[in-house]
């Protein structure tokens, strides 16, 4: 099996390909006919895929001003009302147009990874665009990007797709899932030894599409990104209290100048979960925010009874003066939702008022934007603090928002 996967077969490829920080790009394969299409998502994003045997790609006409242009707007179809969705800006750049190649060609490869770079399925599949999106993308003229102009057509398509109508649907180009390259259950070990040297650590993680305990999964998941700001010695998984045993947080950072607590909550990742109704997924997201603001309460408390810091982890005993570290915490759940945001910042802000700390509340995704985007340390927390600060002045805790400025180093070279 290990000789179909593309890290293996193309090893001088793998690189290049896994480089975007989340969405699709296509890439062609020496030796092969076919374009491959890379799907790098989370992994309820793919088992919805698997599980409908395919995604769609609505065209999404964009007018801003003067400017008339197109944007690619990917569904996965766990609702058919409010579907996951990626949101793709075109450019005149040879990656765009490589896009728009592979979608023209009728027949791909299909390879999709998750945000760890882990490639988990592999299909054939059959592309087929309806008439008026291949005349979109015929005639469209595209644009440099821009930050401002990527935000707006961002919001553009956001707003073009929640009100969208049958026909819209119709025209949406589909991509069907023909013959699994590989075993569609894969299963393996991520044993990369720079990926697991934080406190706490087994050395390992076990890697699968379909979860059925969370967890623990989450958790390591949500490390491998923090590593992507924090060394991994500053990071410590399920540190427990001196006294009893029991868990202060899921995970804790702890660097020269500030704390985070970390508090997870997420649910199986399972084809039965993801057809719950959405009704049930938001009321699912707000409850667990709500039981993650009361952990994150209970760990403040712990940190403000035993100081200097105490806490067991590795089997060893660690004791920790806290200082002059400003303490920050994160509640992360499995998504959120744009029509529950009063309610996630009245939930927010009520914790706010019980621990008198900055806190937040995001999505996972979310975190893998603050995660990916954010240059260091520093970096991170002026993101935390903008959004915290923003959330005090308006009441409302918003989505992140990153973009095309925060793509680069400042040298001009993509930063992934």
């Amino acid at each position: 099996m290990s000789d179909q996967l593309l890290r293996a077969k193309h090893p001088e490829l793998w690189a290049t390909a896994v480089r975007y920080p989340a969405g699709l790009s296509a890439l062609t394969v020496p030796g092969e006919i076919r374009h491959t299409l890379l799907v790098k998502l989370p992994h309820q994003f793919l088992l919805t895929a698997r599980m409908n045997r395919g995604f769609k790609v609505y065209v999404s006409p964009i007018q801003l001003g003067e400017i008339s242009t197109i944007g690619l707007v990917s569904a996965f179809m766990d609702d058919d009302d409010c579907p996951l969705t990626v949101w793709t800006s075109l450019d005149p750049g040879l990656d765009s147009q490589a896009l728009l190649r592979a979608f023209r060609s009728g027949y791909i490869n299909v390879r999709m990874i998750d945000e760890h770079d882990r490639e988990i399925l592999a299909y054939q599949a059959t592309v087929k665009v309806p008439l008026e999106s291949r005349v979109r993308m015929d005639v469209a003229k595209f644009y440099k990007a821009t930050h401002d102009l990527e935000h707006a057509m961002a919001e553009f398509g956001a707003t073009w797709f929640s009100t969208r109508i049958t026909e819209d649907d119709q025209q949406a180009i589909s991509v069907r899932f023909d013959a699994p390259i590989y075993a569609e259950d894969r299963k393996f070990k991520d044993e990369r030894p720079e990926l697991f040297r934080f406190h706490g650590s087994t050395g390992f993680t076990e890697v699968s599409l379909v979860k059925l305990e969370p967890g623990q999964f989450q958790e390591v998941d949500i490390i491998l990104l923090l590593q992507r700001i924090f060394s991994p010695e500053q990071i410590y998984h399920s540190p427990r209290r001196v006294n009893d045993g029991e868990e202060i947080c899921d995970v804790l950072v702890i660097t020269d100048d500030f704390c985070l607590i970390v508090q997870a909550k997420d649910y199986p990742n399972t084809e039965v979960m993801l057809a719950k109704s959405l009704k049930r997924k938001r009321a699912k997201a707000k409850s667990q925010l709500h039981e993650g603001c009361n952990q994150v309460a209970g760990a403040i408390g712990y940190f403000r009874r035993v100081r200097p810091l105490r806490f067991t982890i590795d089997d060893s005993e660690l004791e920790i003066d806290m200082g002059h570290r400003d303490i920050l915490s994160l509640v992360i759940v499995r998504e959120r939702f744009d029509y529950d945001f009063k309610d996630y910042s009245t939930r927010l802000m009520a914790l706010h008022q019980k621990i008198n700390l900055p806190c937040l509340g995001i999505g996972y995704g979310e975190l893998i934007q603050l995660c990916t985007y954010c240059e260091g340390q520093e970096g991170l927390r002026s993101a935390y603090m903008q959004l915290f600060y923003d959330a005090l002045d308006t009441g409302i805790f918003k989505r992140m928002r990153f973009g095309i400025r925060d793509l680069f180093n400042a040298d001009g070279e993509f930063r992934f």
